[in-house]
């Protein structure tokens, strides 16, 4: 996956930083958007999960809990490996068989366990007693997306 430049190709999967959006756990918020050669735009909010009290806000999701069946609630990030992930099936961009070959595509990370129109933080205390913050900013997050 490329970072976006001025440069732009066809077909190719590019990842945008953007400033002042955070995750539900504090890293850095992206996008990722693809370029195709219609004028079709798919959007994809990908992620999700829903916190609303002190015990959810203190069991995101991970790949630890998921393969042990241990209770999780959201997804507090979306790492690097996972964008690539779903760039597969109905977004390849390398399939041509895809309906979605020549569309472009923005993935929209759903990762503030707000649907997307939360606008505070949430203090908590994790398992282990440490004082947390969640990041309910999932309404800055889109509106940021949609202006860029």
């Amino acid at each position: 996956m490329k970072v976006l430049t001025d440069n732009i190709k066809n077909n190719t999967w590019y990842k945008i930083p953007l400033p002042g959006c955070v995750a539900s756990d504090g890293s850095r918020y992206s996008v990722t958007i693809k370029k195709g050669s219609t004028n079709k735009l798919l959007v994809n909010f990908l992620g999700g999960g829903l916190s609303w009290n002190e015990e959810t806000a203190a069991n995101p999701m991970s790949l630890y809990k998921l393969i042990r069946n241990l209770d999780s609630y959201y997804i507090p990030y979306v790492p690097s490996w996972q964008l690539g992930i779903v760039h597969i099936g109905l977004l390849s961009a390398m399939d041509e068989r895809n309906p979605f070959y020549d569309w472009n595509v923005l993935n929209i990370p759903y990762v503030t366990a707000d649907f997307h129109v939360g606008n505070n933080e949430f203090p908590y205390k994790n398992a282990k007693g440490e004082s947390k913050i969640l990041h309910h900013v999932g309404a800055k997050n889109l509106e940021t997306v949609l202006e860029v």
